[in-house]
């Protein structure tokens, strides 16, 4: 093709207009490139992620290794209820002997003093 040829070629509206919907769909449906600085960005918000993620990991082990000693330390205490198991309840022995006989020893009565 001649110079002139390819020059009118280049002119012509129909040819511009498909060549410019060429253009277009290229532009549209090319993959996006990267620049290396958004590389890196993305790259260093990942390990910031991974660094956050890392520490809130390290904080919940911690936090559930101090709930651990806690409930252990809770299990060495004594409950009253256990504490109330261990006493060895006594009656007084008036009421013990009471409940025994009545004929063995005399009733305490209270000093009545209308009648003096």
């Amino acid at each position: 093709m001649k110079s002139h040829k390819h020059r009118q070629l280049k002119r012509n509206p129909i040819v511009r207009f498909i060549r410019g919907i060429f253009r277009l769909a290229r532009v549209l449906f090319s993959p996006k490139q990267r620049n290396s600085r958004a590389l890196h960005d993305e790259r260093q918000e990942r390990e910031e992620r991974q660094e956050r993620l890392a520490a809130e990991l390290a904080r919940q082990q911690e936090l559930a290794r101090q709930l651990e000693l806690e409930r252990r330390e809770r299990e060495r205490l004594i409950t009253v209820g256990a504490l109330f198991d261990r006493v060895k309840w006594q009656v007084p022995e008036l009421t013990i002997l009471q409940e025994q006989g009545s004929d063995r020893i005399p009733v305490g009565r209270p000093h009545d003093v209308s009648r003096n």
